[in-house]
């Protein structure tokens, strides 16, 4: 992996990519007008591009993904004209409540349970992907936007680098109210082309039944699952399924309380 600038550089960001380099022990490397294709043949390596944005490109996909909170600010908005939202339905977060996002991704769910925990409440979500999980903490500051309700869901998040595993077998008993787990589909959603891009840099950890049991631990409300409507995990780990006709995607659970 690598740093470099995009294309119409200037001082500004090419100081930004230095910076970024030394941050995560990467090698900054000068753009030159260089196709982004052929830097990353000559070093065969992925690569992380910085202007105004951060985006990290593939190197034997060639695919990019960047943060974009699109499809999250579509959901708010519905939301905030009373329209019902599946996942807070399933979930069943409340103001106040502390979250746990497991498998944070592209932070969509985080954000729509962030605005809906308030100001008295918190997400906490890990990714294991060190570059991505450092995408995510500058994109979730400096992500700019006249959308005052997602600009505070925004400002609730908190981002770790971390492996799910590890940090529920660590956490305290009943330290979250809400443990939730969007892990990457074992069945490809084809219309999803951004979460199939971020699939090339993902880490593939199963959700095992005794993972599961640290989540019901540490919960005091309620576990919760997203996961293709085919997927066996709902099944075979007992979850309770919110079924949806015109979803490929079904959210199950288990309530604590």
């Amino acid at each position: 992996m690598f740093v470099t600038t995009i294309e119409r550089t200037n001082e500004v960001f090419n100081e930004k990519a230095r910076l970024v380099a030394r941050e995560l022990n990467l090698s900054f490397v000068v753009r030159n007008r260089i196709t982004i294709k052929k830097l990353m043949n000559r070093y065969q390596s992925d690569c992380l591009v910085v202007g105004n944005d951060l985006v990290l490109y593939s190197f034997h996909t060639g695919q990019s993904v960047f943060f974009h909170p699109n499809l999250a600010q579509v959901r708010l908005k519905r939301i905030l004209k009373g329209e019902e939202d599946t996942f807070l339905s399933a979930a069943m977060i409340a103001p106040g409540d502390q979250v746990l996002d497991c498998t944070l991704g592209f932070a969509s769910d985080a954000i729509i349970a962030a605005h809906m925990v308030g100001n008295g409440g918190s997400v906490t979500g890990l990714e294991m992907n060190p570059i991505w999980a450092y995408i995510l903490k500058q994109r979730l500051v400096e992500y700019e936007c006249d959308f005052e309700e997602m600009k505070n869901a925004l400002s609730r998040i908190k981002c770790l680098n971390e492996d799910y595993q590890k940090f529920l077998k660590n956490a305290p008993d009943k330290s979250f109210d809400i443990v939730y787990f969007d892990p990457m589909f074992e069945l490809t959603i084809d219309e999803s082309s951004a979460l199939n891009s971020l699939k090339n840099f993902a880490f593939d950890v199963e959700l095992t039944k005794d993972i599961l049991e640290h989540a019901i631990r540490v919960a005091r409300k309620r576990v919760v699952l997203k996961a293709h409507y085919q997927s066996p995990l709902f099944k075979r780990l007992g979850f309770n399924v919110s079924a949806r006709k015109t979803s490929k995607v079904h959210f199950g659970f288990i309530s604590i309380i």
